[in-house]
């Protein structure tokens, strides 16, 4: 009996022990932004967010690897892209070309919280 604790205490050891190494071996989502000089105040702030806050998305998704960097694309409403999208759309991501389209002008109000929540939540399509 008690070499079967031992076992089971050495078991959930080693596991916590891969689960953490894993974890450090996990890389970082990069992002590369693309904005017209009229938004580089919007891009500067979507720079300064905390990536680490993208790990979560990361790690439901049991991604260790999340590949090339997403372009997001920051788009003026005064844009073809802008007049030719609904204007309740917010963003959209094209995986096959791992790019996030982002209308700031069109994030601040419910449902779309934040110009953080709508990146996250396109990340999500990306990954």
């Amino acid at each position: 009996m008690q070499q079967l604790k031992i076992l089971i205490v050495a078991s959930l050891i080693i596991g916590s022990l891969a689960t953490s190494s894993a974890q450090q071996e996990r890389q970082q989502l990069e992002l590369h932004l693309e904005a017209p000089e009229k938004l580089q105040s919007v891009a500067e702030q979507v720079s300064q967010f905390d990536k680490t806050r993208f790990n979560g998305i990361l790690q439901l998704l049991r991604i260790t690897d999340p590949g090339e960097p997403v372009r997001v694309a920051l788009v003026p409403e005064d844009s073809r892209i802008a007049r030719d999208t609904p204007s309740w759309v917010a963003a959209f991501a094209d995986p096959a070309n791992d790019l996030i389209v982002l209308f700031p002008s069109r994030i601040g109000s419910y449902p779309y919280d934040s110009l953080e929540v709508v990146l996250r939540h396109e990340i999500t399509h990306i990954l």
